[in-house]
């Protein structure tokens, strides 16, 4: 049985619950799903989608610079590997590209920043652009050189084995923008 998820909130169209099977049972909205995976809630989320496939097509509508993320931004960012493959299996875009946060992040971007290998290869093996930039110029190598928020010290090796993922896969080294090149950094 799934451990208790109190920390849901009403706000979302979330009661407490005491396990995963409660969810199964609550129609929830975009927003509460996004929570969901954004606070770790795999299984729920899993559960949530079982019940309302639609919500792989959830937007954020959060004011700020996660206005716009999606499901699988998050899914890919947690390196929730099941629950991305279920999200793009029910028409997540792996290619979305709305996400305030970078200017215009993508699902890869947002793993890669995170250093979730096994999450960048499951977006590339599902057709990911992978030399797509934001508007500022950096593509998924360049997030994942910077080694997101922490600037890599909490898990060099995701970074290092994401990075050697994206270049196996053809990344534009050098990137298409006008930012310096990934390798550099």
């Amino acid at each position: 049985m799934a451990a208790a998820c109190s920390w849901l909130l009403p706000a979302h169209g979330l009661h407490h619950c005491e396990n995963v099977l409660d969810i199964r049972m609550t129609e929830i909205d975009g927003a509460a799903f996004i929570a969901l995976i954004k606070d770790g809630g795999e299984a729920e989320a899993r559960a949530a989608l079982q019940r309302q496939p639609a919500l792989a097509q959830a937007i954020s509508a959060e004011n700020g610079p996660l206005n716009g993320a999606t499901p699988l931004h998050w899914s890919g960012h947690r390196n929730f590997i099941d629950l991305s493959a279920e999200l793009i299996t029910h028409g997540a875009a792996v290619n979305a590209q709305a996400c305030a946060w970078g200017n215009h992040s993508s699902p890869l971007q947002w793993a890669a920043d995170a250093g979730k290998a096994e999450a960048v290869q499951l977006l590339i093996h599902h057709q990911a652009n992978i030399d797509y930039h934001e508007g500022n110029g950096h593509t998924a190598l360049h997030c994942c050189a910077w080694g997101g928020s922490s600037g890599g010290s909490r898990d060099p090796e995701g970074y290092a084995q994401t990075a050697s993922v994206l270049l196996t896969a053809g990344i534009d080294m050098n990137g298409p923008g006008p930012c310096v090149s990934a390798l550099t950094m």
